[in-house]
């Protein structure tokens, strides 16, 4: 299993305290911002990339033609107004307890293999779709870091109303 760190009190007020920022520069502030930042992620060790069964995992290939082209973007990335990345996938955990959402990332400068410390109480997330191509393998993990079934059930664009008020990740 997957050992997942603890998500610090220090952050979760710098998440807070930026949450009406991430609004904004999302174009679509009646929307659930998004969450993922450097301090809420957690680098997996390789090592444990064999315990990713792809059967209960969600694959999406690129499709941001923007010009942050294939790179992450810095920054860019969170600031839809400014380019960066606004299409998102819908996902739905096979739980109905809490779980994290993860991924492995391959065909960018560097690959990830990472997890969010941000919990779900809910089955569903949002998460953003990567650049066109590169692919990222998105899974599920309960609190206890094993694997639970992980499904698309939708997609869309930052600001079509149709998922915002899904946490997107």
């Amino acid at each position: 299993m997957i050992s997942i760190e603890k998500y610090s009190v220090l952050f979760k007020v710098a998440d807070w305290l930026l949450s009406p920022v991430m609004r904004v520069i999302s174009g679509a502030p009646l929307e659930a911002p998004q969450e993922v930042h450097n301090w809420n992620v957690q680098n997996i060790s390789p090592k444990h990339k064999n315990e990713i069964k792809k059967e209960y995992s969600a694959s999406i290939s690129g499709s941001y033609k923007g010009y942050l082209g294939k790179s992450h973007g810095g920054v860019l990335f969170h600031f839809p107004i400014f380019g960066g990345w606004k299409e998102y996938v819908v996902f739905k955990a096979e739980t109905e307890k809490s779980w994290h959402l993860g991924w492995i990332v391959e065909g960018m400068k560097k690959d990830y293999f990472q997890v969010c410390k941000l919990i779900l109480h809910t089955p569903n997330a949002r998460a953003l779709k990567p650049a066109e191509g590169v692919s990222v393998l998105f899974f599920a993990l309960d609190e206890n870091g094993k694997q639970i079934a992980l499904s698309i059930v939708g997609e869309g664009i930052i600001g079509d109303g149709k998922y915002g008020h899904i946490r997107l990740l």
